[in-house]
């Protein structure tokens, strides 16, 4: 990871990173905002998740015969 800081310190460009991630709770807001704030970089967050808050099982498959 130095080595990515340290190209992203010396580019001449916008940097723009889009991090993906499971769940809106498992992001690093810590790092999230080093990129933005630190390295001034735009940063997005694209979350993928099924909208099921609270569950801790797996879920039984709606599509099997």
């Amino acid at each position: 990871m130095p080595e990515t800081i340290e190209a992203i310190e010396r580019a001449r460009i916008t940097t723009r990173i889009l991090y993906v991630t499971a769940h809106p709770d498992d992001e690093s807001a810590a790092v999230l905002t080093y990129l933005a704030r630190g390295l001034h970089a735009d940063v997005a967050l694209l979350s993928l998740t099924r909208a099921r808050a609270g569950r801790t099982t797996s879920a039984p498959n709606k599509h099997r015969n």
